[in-house]
């Protein structure tokens, strides 16, 4: 094979039984033995070998022939009971190693015992151990050598259950469904990513050299209550932080609550660059701690499927807060009053740009006050109980008084499957809104004012409104819809008053796309739709007249259906 160029496959050595298959002898061999006999040439840059059954690798993998090697995979051989020694492959940079019947990894691994070796896996960047089901011991990383590893960033180990401890210095690490694992994390200074899944809680206990730290995901840790003071005080550098699946998980860490002794803002580590908050299916959560505020860098909060998440501290959020989302939190019955403004325009120090709350159904209504002038974006979802929206949103019919720079400034509204609300607060919309969507609002009643123009004050720059599924609705807001508007949808509103020419401008020549579905007093398009782009049309049993298809030039898709 040395002129072998390109990319070589060979499967099935299992059924070779004769040495004229591998090469010209004429001896019975085992897999070992095939194998030994059909060595790649040493320029090989990528080499796999995938269910082997030999109990031992060939001594041609051992060697440094392979100067070239860069990718090296050993995967399934399961009656393999030990490793070759790979440290002497100086260009190979990703190794993974997959269920084979291994128990220990020692010095036969890297080559220690090879004294004219100064670096042992001097390239490797990225080692993976997966799916070793007997794999019990790594042996003592305290080498005499101080070239171990010396380029490793990333290494991965999942599915070895019985593994108990040692690790390298590293980069990232990862480490799944290892439980009876019980390393520090004392020895990993310059660690930047983290992950444990399913691990032993004793993992997190400490870590007093985790200042490099930048990411830390914690998932399946089914002992943990909540992470321990010493650790993390120690995580000075981290930037993003997501728990998941954590079942006794009942806060995130100490805080006043346990000790008296020690203010909130001391267990939060000082100079915290913490951006990003995520937290799911953590069951038994029920609060967030007390001195959250010092978490002085937190820009994304996310919690999802935490049942029992209650409240949150009453001092209000993190003062660099710009993206809240919560999903599934049934039990969550209010938001903190320190998020809104008071009624006199007294500020606070919310910043909230984006609120997304969906599946909350003991939400009943928002704190009172004005939203943060900040906000741009909010989404409420399936909030079956949700009776009000916040009063604050709204602009006064007159704004004569009111500077603009103090009111809500939101461009996207979506409310979907509130079946509890009845009407928006007294007031127009926000001249800033650009979407509104409002679909299974079985209850609602009235549109908002603002949705319409009849003056020349408080228009909405309306680009697109959506609305679907309301069956108690039934008109529009006095006026024509804004100038603005590019696209309009209506789905089954079965009492809605039909839509008219007389609501359009004349002079509108941005409105390009129109949705009409299962709306029964519609009886006729308005006329004056030319500049259509997108037009689709279904089920609507009381549409007797469409506008002549010649007349809408600009038209590039048309869907019609009726029944």
């Amino acid at each position: 094979m040395s002129n072998l160029g390109g990319e070589l496959r060979i499967s099935n050595l299992e059924n070779v039984v004769n040495v004229q298959d591998a090469k010209d002898a004429g001896n019975e061999m085992d897999q070992m033995n095939v194998l030994d006999y059909l060595k790649p040439p040493s320029n090989l840059n990528e080499h796999r070998i995938f269910r082997y059954g030999g109990p031992k690798f060939p001594y041609w993998i051992k060697n440094g022939s392979f100067f070239k090697m860069v990718n090296l995979r050993l995967l399934d051989g399961k009656k393999c009971t030990s490793l070759p020694r790979l440290g002497q492959l100086s260009s190979l940079k990703q190794l993974l190693i997959s269920g084979n019947g291994v128990t220990n990894v020692g010095t036969e691994f890297y080559g220690e015992t090879c004294f004219s070796v100064e670096k042992f896996f001097p390239s490797l960047e990225s080692l993976s151990f997966e799916n070793m089901s007997g794999w019990e011991y790594w042996e003592d990383w305290s080498s005499p050598t101080k070239s171990l590893f010396p380029c490793l960033r990333e290494l991965t180990i999942l599915s070895c259950p019985k593994l108990i401890k040692k690790l390298p210095s590293l980069t990232k690490l990862f480490v799944g469904n290892c439980r009876k694992l019980e390393f520090t994390l004392l020895r990993l200074p310059s660690l930047k990513k983290l992950t444990v899944d399913e691990c032993n809680e004793t993992v997190l206990r400490s870590g007093i050299e985790l200042t490099s730290l930048t990411e830390l995901r914690v998932s399946g840790i089914l002992e943990l209550i909540k992470l321990q003071q010493g650790f993390v005080r120690s995580l000075g550098g981290l930037q993003a932080l997501k728990f998941s699946e954590c079942e006794e998980l009942t806060c995130l860490w100490e805080d006043g609550f346990e000790s008296e002794s020690l203010h909130c803002h001391q267990l939060v580590p000082s100079g915290c660059n913490l951006r990003s908050l995520k937290i799911s299916s953590c069951d038994k959560l029920e609060r967030l701690p007390n001195g959250w505020q010092s978490l002085t860098c937190l820009e994304e909060l996310k919690i999802k499927y935490c049942p029992k998440l209650v409240s949150f501290p009453e001092v209000g959020f993190p003062p660099k807060l710009r993206s809240l989302i919560l999903r599934n939190c049934e039990s969550l019955k209010c938001l903190p009053d320190g998020m809104m403004r008071n009624s006199n325009g007294s500020s606070n120090s919310c910043v909230l740009e984006s609120l997304e709350i969906k599946q909350c159904s003991s939400l009943i209504c928002f704190p009172k006050g004005q939203l943060p002038t900040t906000l741009k974006k909010l989404i409420i979802g399936e909030c079956e109980n949700l009776m009000s929206l916040p009063e604050g949103m709204m602009h006064c019919n007159s704004i004569a008084t009111t500077s603009t720079m103090d009111m809500c400034a939101l461009e996207f509204l979506s409310l979907n499957m509130c079946p509890s609300l009845i009407g928006f607060p007294r007031g127009r919309l926000p001249i800033t809104l650009k979407e509104l969507y409002i679909s299974d609002c079985e209850k609602l009643e009235s549109l908002p004012e603002g949705i319409m123009h009849y003056d020349s004050t408080n228009v909405a720059a309306l680009q697109s409104l959506a609305i679907s599924h309301c069956s108690s609705l039934i008109s529009f807001p006095r006026g024509k819809f804004p100038s603005t508007l590019e696209e309009l949808n209506i789905w089954d509103c079965e009492h809605l008053e039909s839509i008219s020419e007389e609501m359009f401008h004349s002079t509108n020549n941005s409105f390009q796309s129109l949705s009409i579905a299962r709306y029964p007093n519609l009886r006729a398009l308005p006329n004056c739709l030319y500049n259509l782009t997108d037009l689709y049309i279904a089920n609507n049993k009381n549409l007797a007249l469409l506008p002549p298809i010649k007349n809408l030039t600009c038209l590039t898709s048309f869907f019609y259906l009726s029944l």
